[in-house]
């Protein structure tokens, strides 16, 4: 969010966040926060009236085949600028992450890494946050599918957390220190969890 409270039309009121007032941009950046692409938010895309009737046909028939939602699209969007998507692991939040789109993004050869909402992960059988929530901390679970090499991991840190990815091996624990009643206490997290928050912050 981009802090402005003038007149505008792509002003945007945004809940929760730090700059509630502002123009709303998504960034594709380095670790370190080198912005590589940017494109701002102007609102939902409208029909502008210069197409004929025939080619917003096919456009809408091509939309419902494809099935693709907002936040995959504009990931694909981002992430068309990059030349050699082998040589780059991104890391998104769980506004961008779903199953459907680290398919896609490992069909293109992209390596991702992203948390993700539970209604977002094709239903898998992974244990309960709920149930999850209520085990100590460092506590995990996860699955693998090996159809289309998708990994799956919940953590429970002070909240549960979900995350997805289509490359890092999530067997593989690093130990972080925790503020916990008596002090403070190592506990495992898996290392695509601590790389996550490595690059994506």
């Amino acid at each position: 969010m981009v802090r402005y409270f003038g007149r505008h039309g792509c002003k945007m009121y945004m809940k929760g966040k730090p700059v509630k007032f502002g123009y709303k941009l998504r960034i594709l950046s380095s670790f370190d926060g080198y912005p590589f692409y940017i494109i701002p938010y102007q609102g939902s895309q409208k029909e502008n009236g210069s197409e004929s009737s025939s080619e917003r046909l096919d456009k809408d028939m091509k939309s419902k085949k494809e099935k693709k939602t907002l936040s995959q699209t504009v990931v694909e969007n981002l992430l068309s600028v990059v030349e050699t998507p082998a040589k780059h692991k991104i890391y998104m939040d769980n506004f961008f992450t779903s199953y459907d789109l680290f398919v896609s993004l490992r069909d293109k050869r992209f390596f991702a890494t992203g948390t993700v909402r539970e209604n977002r992960m094709e239903k898998c059988a992974l244990k309960s946050s709920k149930i999850l929530g209520k085990m100590d901390h460092g506590t995990s679970d996860r699955k693998f599918d090996t159809k289309n090499e998708i990994a799956a991991v919940l953590w429970n840190d002070n909240r549960v957390v979900s995350l997805i990815t289509n490359f890092e091996d999530t067997r593989c624990f690093t130990k972080v220190e925790r503020r916990m009643k008596g002090g403070k206490q190592k506990v495992e997290v898996p290392s695509c969890v601590a790389s996550y928050n490595k690059y994506k912050n």
